[in-house]
């Protein structure tokens, strides 16, 4: 399973679905943006439109319009034309994250957003057991044109969407239902189209018939960026639940090595927990987190002074991450702000936000103690998490009868992809080093006779005429072509390349025999030098300096 992309991306689809509001307050829908660097972006859905000069490292808001975007209740059940809400990076620009936050006072939900590059063409729901307070809900978003799909029902009949024009909606929303396990996939004559779908609750309580309710949000990740091994970390001083999802027949799963069932696809396992765990499986499964009704919350399930339904997917330890920018939000309420994370012990010293060790943090052991976790409240928006090795997050706040979490930031599969190989320090990445010579490595789900590398600052051209790829996968054959071009990037920001590439006869009949493959990535600064020396200062020995420069 190949880590191929990040969720920075200059192309997104997102949504605004049905919402419980509080009686004095209907709900709003906020797409906040965030960027390493100077960008600029647009966010528009039917006739609203509005662009805007992101900083970098900073947040940026876009309050969207509910009339043009927001889906009532009377809206579900039927394509919607044109109410996607669509993020766009300008041409050229760098790259950013992108989050949506849907709130009103006591309702909140909010989902980190997936690129384009990122879409599939199948997903599983994960919802939660619905109380009579609302309902659940699949919201889909067609990203190519004359999308046909099946939806897939727990009682084993389909519901078939045909026709859906790119940015055309629909929202299967049924009354007291769980949906969890439900399933979306393309028809057999779209293929090669690509869809986004969210997934959650109008809105719910979690763990008794009274107290507060909220709504639940969540983009849902293809298949294809599914995993086999969880870190699960507790939300910070309550006990939270598990859910776990099979997307094959005869999957087993693991709490700390223990068996606990064995499921089926659609089908899930529930736990309620109070510590950190690691969930694994023989086959591929889907892990979402839990919090409880503000009521229930704490570890021996009373009252606690903050906190509201809530869930977050989780992402796999196959799908870390090195580097990512996100958003914190304290819209609306929120009060307190966590991020958890996980890593190896032997790395968790590496860890950074904005540059620097998290302010009194402490890295506690996973029952795997190769694994430790940690739970940090942060205060800004825009924050930037970083280590030496890969590491898992998740950000969230609560507040009186509020809250939000989200996953901070993943890597994720694609089929078609380039990455750049470091002639420096021998690292890919999917972003270049400044002054750092790099190689190219694309990754492709269809074999090339030819391909022919293009620069946009004047470089000429590389042309390989006979490239040879070596294969992998296995449901989805992917060939990687190695181009020594040995390119360096001299300025640091947003930057792009354009493999002309020539397809072989049984390339298939997704793509036609010439491809114009155009690349965005970001070129980064060198970081400051780390020096690891003695601590004992008066050594007379000469010891050596290691200056670590990787990107």
């Amino acid at each position: 399973m190949a880590q191929n992309i990040s969720n920075e991306g200059t192309e997104f689809w997102t949504v605004f679905p049905t919402h419980v509001p509080n009686p004095n307050s209907p709900a709003t829908m906020n797409v906040n943006v965030t960027s390493r660097f100077n960008t600029r972006v647009t966010v528009s859905c039917g006739s609203y439109v509005d662009t805007k000069d992101v900083p970098a490292n900073t947040v940026v808001t876009f309050l969207v319009d509910r009339p043009q975007s927001y889906i009532e209740i009377t809206d579900g059940n039927r394509i919607l034309n044109n109410r996607g809400i669509h993020i766009k990076v300008a041409e050229g620009m760098p790259k950013i994250v992108a989050y949506s936050h849907v709130f009103a006072s006591a309702r909140s939900a909010a989902t980190l957003i997936l690129p384009v590059d990122a879409l599939g063409q199948k997903y599983f729901s994960m919802n939660y057991t619905q109380d009579p307070t609302g309902d659940n809900f699949i919201a889909i978003i067609a990203a190519d044109d004359n999308t046909d799909l099946i939806i897939h029902k727990r009682d084993g009949t389909t519901l078939p969407i045909n026709g859906m024009m790119k940015g055309d909606v629909y929202e299967y929303i049924v009354p007291s239902q769980d949906l969890t396990g439900t399933f979306v996939e393309t028809a057999t004559n779209s293929s090669c189209k690509k869809f986004a779908a969210f997934s959650g609750s109008s809105a719910i309580r979690i763990g008794g018939n009274s107290g507060g309710i909220d709504p639940l949000l969540q983009q849902l990740y293809s298949v294809n960026s599914w995993g086999k091994t969880y870190g699960v970390v507790p939300f910070i001083g309550r006990r939270y639940i598990v859910r776990v999802l099979a997307q094959e027949d005869n999957t087993t799963i693991n709490f700390d090595g223990i068996p606990v069932g064995t499921i089926n696809k659609g089908q899930f396992t529930e736990h309620i927990l109070t510590q950190a765990t690691i969930v694994s499986s023989d086959k591929l499964i889907s892990v979402a987190e839990y919090s409880y009704t503000q009521e229930f919350s704490s570890p021996n399930g009373g009252s606690i002074n903050t906190g509201d339904p809530e869930m977050v997917l989780l992402n796999p330890i196959e799908f870390n991450i090195k580097n990512i920018t996100l958003f914190s939000s304290d819209k609306n309420s929120i009060v307190e702000k966590y991020l958890n994370v996980f890593m190896k012990t032997n790395k968790s010293a590496s860890f950074r936000i904005n540059g620097l060790p998290p302010l009194n943090a402490v890295w506690q052991p996973m029952p795997d103690p190769t694994y430790s976790y940690l739970q940090v409240q942060v205060s800004q928006e825009s924050l930037t998490l970083t280590a030496d090795d890969g590491f898992n997050a998740i950000a969230y706040g609560f507040g009186n009868h509020e809250s939000y979490a989200y996953s901070a930031g993943t890597n994720l599969a694609s089929s078609q992809f380039l990455l750049l190989l470091n002639k420096v320090t021998n690292v890919e990445n999917a972003s270049a080093c400044v002054g750092q010579a790099a190689d190219f490595k694309l990754t492709l789900p269809f074999q090339l006779e030819k391909i022919v590398w293009k620069f946009s600052d004047g470089t000429p051209d590389y042309i390989d005429n006979s490239p040879v790829a070596t294969t992998s996968g296995t449901s989805t054959i992917l060939y990687t072509y190695t181009a020594p071009v040995n390119k360096t990037f001299n300025v640091v920001g947003a930057t792009q390349v354009i493999a002309d590439a020539t397809l072989s006869a049984i390339a298939g009949s997704c793509y036609t025999n010439l491809q114009e493959l155009i690349f965005n990535f970001n070129v980064d600064p060198l970081p400051e030098a780390k020096i690891e020396a003695p601590a004992t200062a008066l050594s007379l020995f000469l010891h050596t300096i290691i200056m670590l420069w990787s990107c």
